[in-house]
Parts: structure tokens; C-alpha cells; sequence
């Protein structure tokens, strides 16, 4: 579970810093910093999941306590790993927002993909809730029955990989709700200056 988790964390923050760099091509600058923190995101995943697996020394003593050796402190690492997790979700949340602002696309059209994009704050809302269960789960001795931590990071780890996916939804959301459609054609063409006496389809 706790490799899991932290490789289905990271590769779906990978997964939308690549469609960052998908859909706004031509910044130099947006391109690079996606590229600097998808390193960062791709170094951090390779390193706590090899922490993870070597956190007890030796290995088996993660699974059977009564066998002599030592562990690290896991309560330190959920807690440096869930920082690293939320810093970076907001990274990810706020990057593109500059760019959204300045597209020369229409009102409605550019408050949609800034709406989408920003449904990621989901993402960090359970992260942080995720963190209050950490130092309950830590200092427990029965983890089958303190479960608050694991149900919050299976909550997270599906939160991130909906929101990860919702920009390609799109005709989905204009089959369900046309109204927007409409409306969407209707701002741009007031935008293009086009007449009011076309009807919308």
C-alpha cells in the first residue's frame, strides 16, 4: 500500500505536468519549470519509495515486529512525504493560472479551464486531512484497526487521479450539459463580434 501510493501520487502529478507541457507549447519559461519540477517529482518518487522498502533493517521487520533489528521513523518520513506532496500539488495548481489568464480565448471558455485546473485544490484538501491521521498511525499498534490514515490515502490517491483526468472530459461535459455549450458559443461569438441574430444549435 505505502509503495503504491506513492508511485500513484507522483507518476499522476508527472501526468498532468505533461499536459502542461502539451497544451502550452510555445513558453519557454512555463515549459522549463514543468520540466524542473516533474524532475523533482520523478527524483523524490525513486527515493521514498527505495526508503520504503529498505525502512527496516532487516527488511522483514516492516512486517513482523517480533524479529530483532531497526526501522527508521516513520511518523518523520509520513510527514517530510506529505510536505513534499502538498508543496508540489500547489506548485501544479498555480503554474498555469498566469497563462490561462492571458489566453486570448473567449470569458466563459477561460473560466471553465481555469475552473478545471483548479479543481486540484481538491487534492490538497484531503493531503492535508491525510496528515492529521499521520501521527495516530505512526504510534499505533494495531494497524488494522487505526485505519483513518489509510482510508485518507486512498481517498487522496483517487481525488488526484479524477482531477488528473477531467481535462479530458470535455465532450463528456458537453454532452451533459449543453446549456453550457451554448452559452460557450454564444460568448465567443459576442468576443468575434458576431451578430446576435444567429441562432445557437
Amino acid at each position: 500500500m505505502k509503495i503504491t501510493y506513492k508511485a500513484s501520487i507522483n507518476l499522476t502529478k508527472t501526468s498532468i505536468l505533461l499536459l502542461y507541457l502539451r497544451i502550452f507549447t510555445r513558453v519557454k519559461w512555463f515549459r522549463w519549470g514543468c520540466i524542473f519540477v516533474m524532475t523533482c517529482v520523478a527524483m523524490f518518487c525513486v527515493a521514498t519509495i527505495t526508503a520504503t522498502i529498505f525502512q527496516c533493517s532487516p527488511i522483514e521487520k516492516a512486517f513482523n515486529q517480533t524479529i530483532t533489528g531497526h526501522c527508521i521513523n516513520n511518523g518523520h518520513f509520513w510527514y517530510a512525504n506529505a510536505s513534499f506532496n502538498i508543496s508540489t500539488d500547489l506548485i501544479i495548481l498555480i503554474i498555469p493560472m498566469p497563462l490561462i489568464y492571458g489566453l486570448q480565448i473567449p470569458r466563459v471558455q477561460k473560466a471553465g479551464l481555469a475552473i478545471v485546473f483548479a479543481l486540484g485544490i481538491f487534492v490538497i484538501i484531503t493531503s492535508c486531512l491525510r496528515t492529521t491521521t499521520i501521527n495516530t498511525q505512526a504510534r499505533t499498534t494495531d494497524k488494522t484497526f487505526d485505519i483513518a490514515s489509510t482510508m485518507w490515502t486512498i481517498i487522496e490517491m483517487n481525488v488526484a487521479i479524477i482531477c488528473a483526468c477531467l481535462p479530458q472530459i470535455r465532450p463528456l461535459l458537453v454532452k451533459l450539459f449543453p446549456k453550457l455549450t451554448q452559452a460557450y458559443r454564444s460568448s465567443r461569438e459576442r468576443d468575434n463580434g458576431i451578430g446576435k441574430d444567429r441562432v445557437i444549435l
